[in-house]
């Protein structure tokens, strides 16, 4: 039960506060209560002091007399010595001569530890009776001798334990508060936590929409961590629209032609004859090279969605890439009598060399599908200062109003002036390549005729 207790993160801020607040207070406490006898010390040496200044002048003449032999009590009780022991007896007092040798003492100082070595003025303490702490100041009258003042420290010290008993209660009072307001203030503190323990606990993929909503202040770590929070549950919505809209559209997208090859296979068991046979096999080959082409596709635009891309980067020359391309698809702009035409300088930009050509590729195939024959692609290299551009331009159709906002969707498919034997891939493919390179790619709309496709990539 404690473990779990004081397990929680709660409960550990409640600790730490509460041991931050005892230590500090205790040394507080301490410190006071130091400086407190200090000056309590200080006080009762002052005042020891002045006694022993007052007394100076008339036992400097006890001691002038007992020089010349008169005894020191005579001289003592005179009229002048009872008048200074009535006003300043507030201690006990000794007269030593210049021998160490006692000559009047009371009170305590009756007890006290013998002089034994010359001394001016100086401050020491006994204890008497085990019990009682006696504080001294001796004070050297010239030659003479020494006059010495003490008294009972312990009344100070009295005090001094009241100090400390307050002091502890202050402590103890200083600790409950502590621990009262240090309960509130970790709830207080750890509220955006625990939104964020629930939100994460009620999120479920079909249901992403739910949010932390913690409003504190902007500079606060915890109002960062709840919009971090809220941002990520955003991109996980957006992700999995996306793929619940991909697992739709790649469904559909393959259910036709697997749909058709096994119509078309059980047409041909109904069939006798060896033409029915090879219509059927022809059908079925181009049925079959349209799900491979698919599912190629596919795969390729799930590796430009992974992380794994970044495995594969590299230092690329964007000039090899696209003379790369040039030359692959120069067959297909001859077989619908296109030319293309390049103009591309040498730029290194950072990326995986193969899906960047399947990238471009993809950008240029679309260009030479829509370009009426006798046509030329144009495709041109513009180096900026921390981006190179790869612009293809075509005479085609164009692009309506509708198809340019979709026309990077995956599997859309546009009117039927820009559409063939399309998958609705290829332009999605592009996008995702170039978004995972850093770049961009983006359609202009033109005055006449035509489209032009810009992808754009971070120099290297």
């Amino acid at each position: 039960m404690l473990a779990r207790l004081f397990g929680s993160l709660r409960s550990r801020l409640l600790v730490l506060l509460v041991i931050t607040v005892f230590l500090a207070t205790a040394l507080a406490g301490t410190f006071s209560v130091l400086t407190l006898r200090h000056e309590a010390e200080k006080s009762f040496d002052e005042k020891l002091q002045y006694e022993a200044y007052e007394l100076s002048s008339f036992a400097r003449k006890v001691l002038l007399a007992a020089r010349d032999n008169v005894p020191p009590e005579e001289a003592w009780e005179s009229l002048a010595g009872h008048k200074i022991l009535e006003e300043s007896l507030e201690h006990d007092i000794r007269l030593l001569d210049a021998g160490f040798n006692a000559l009047l003492a009371s009170g305590s100082m009756q007890s006290a530890p013998p002089l034994r070595e010359p001394r001016s003025m100086t401050f020491q303490s006994y204890i008497q009776d085990y019990t009682t702490e006696i504080r001294i100041f001796t004070f050297a009258i010239d030659d003479l001798g020494y006059v010495q003042v003490g008294n009972n420290f312990d009344i100070f010290a009295d005090m001094l334990s009241d100090d400390v008993l307050i002091a502890g209660w202050g402590i103890a009072l200083a600790t409950l508060l502590a621990m009262l307001i240090g309960w509130w203030w970790a709830g207080t503190i750890l509220m955006p936590v625990q939104l964020l323990t629930k939100a994460a606990a009620a999120a479920e993929l079909k249901d992403l929409n739910k949010r932390i909503q913690y409003h504190g202040s902007a500079g606060d770590e915890l109002h960062e961590l709840a919009q971090t929070f809220d941002r990520m549950l955003d991109r996980l919505a957006t992700s999995a629209q996306k793929l619940r809209q991909f697992t739709s559209d790649a469904s559909h997208e393959l259910r036709t032609p697997i749909t058709a090859l096994r119509l078309a296979i059980d047409v041909a068991l109904h069939e006798k004859s060896k033409a029915s046979y090879a219509s059927t096999l022809v059908h079925a080959k181009t049925e079959l090279t349209q799900l491979s082409t698919l599912i190629e596709r596919l795969l390729l635009l799930a590796r430009a969605d992974s992380s794994a891309l970044q495995e594969h980067m590299q230092a690329v020359d964007l000039q090899t890439i696209i003379q790369h391309v040039e030359h692959t698809l120069m067959p297909v702009a001859a077989d619908k009598h296109v030319h293309i035409q390049t103009k591309a300088p040498s730029v290194i930009v950072r990326g995986d060399p193969e899906l960047l050509q399947q990238a471009i590729a993809n950008v240029v195939q679309n260009a030479i599908q829509h370009a009426p024959q006798k046509s030329t692609v144009h495709i041109a290299l513009q180096i900026h200062k921390k981006r190179a551009d790869v612009t293809v331009t075509d005479s085609g159709p164009g692009i309506s109003q509708t198809d340019h906002k979709k026309i990077f969707d995956r599997f859309y498919r546009r009117d039927s002036s820009r559409t063939g034997s399309s998958t609705g891939l290829g332009l999605a493919i592009t996008n995702e390549i170039i978004h995972a390179h850093g770049g961009s790619v983006r359609v202009q709309r033109t005055a006449s005729k035509g489209a032009v496709f810009s992808v754009s990539l971070p120099r290297s």
